[in-house]
């Protein structure tokens, strides 16, 4: 008699995220201050520097992420994350906070 492959294996449903430390900030609708000053990572200007990040400064303000050959938009109020290989990510508010913790 052929054994039932399904009924001697238990389906699991539950993941967790693997510990991965992300860098991360949260796109408010600007990268400067009123002075002209970058208030955002050194990583994220270096990705401004390289085309990986597009600013566009005509109001209203618009920021797009650069994965694989095409742009992303990132919303006002979403987080862009960069991974540990250097990839950048939009992520939106609730889920970045439920998937993330602040760490030092």
């Amino acid at each position: 008699m052929e054994k039932d492959l399904f009924s001697e294996r238990t389906i699991k449903m539950k993941y967790v995220i693997k510990n991965t430390v992300v860098d991360a900030f949260q796109f408010d609708g600007d990268l400067m201050d009123s002075t002209g000053e970058y208030y955002v990572p050194n990583w994220a200007i270096d990705a401004l520097k390289k085309d990986e990040i597009v600013f566009d400064k005509e109001v209203p303000y618009e920021l797009y992420i650069q994965q694989n050959k095409n742009y992303v938009h990132v919303p006002v109020g979403y987080f862009i994350i960069k991974d540990k290989d250097g990839k950048l990510y939009p992520c939106e508010p609730k889920l970045f906070k439920t998937l993330f913790l602040t760490v030092e």
